[in-house]
């Protein structure tokens, strides 16, 4: 399932554009192209800010499990099996494998975002007529 960063990015992006084309038609002035200024600074900071979020839990888990492993390894009194390690193996791969798409997801949509913003922001005053 998507994240709600994941929706809300390109829905932020498209909401930006739209606005500026509606007041830049209204009222005319720069306002559509005003308006590619802005998403790419919303592009840049809401995924950078959701990568950097997703990062710091990895951090956070990763440190949990290292701390059940070492909890694991100093009990004399367990005998430690090959299983415990494979299945808290195969966790910590699958949540990296989790993190790596929703964060190449987050980059493509921030991607997309900053080349349409880009380029509305240096032709925008041409797209609208009477600009």
């Amino acid at each position: 399932m998507k994240n709600l960063a994941e929706r809300v990015l390109p829905a932020g992006a498209l909401l930006i554009a739209a606005a500026g084309l509606a007041i830049d038609l209204r009222f005319g002035g720069d306002a559509f192209a005003r308006a590619g200024s802005l998403m790419v600074a919303y592009g840049v900071t809401l995924a950078g800010r959701e990568v950097y979020l997703t990062e710091r839990a990895i951090a956070k888990y990763e440190a949990r499990v290292d701390k059940v492993e070492a909890t694991i390894l100093d009990d004399e009194k367990k005998e430690v099996t090959p299983e415990a390690f494979s299945r808290i193996a195969k966790n910590r791969s699958k949540y990296r494998s989790d993190r790596l798409d929703r964060v190449g997801r987050l980059i493509y949509a921030e991607i997309g975002i900053v080349v349409a913003g880009t380029l509305i922001w240096g032709f925008g005053d041409l797209a609208v007529p009477g600009s």
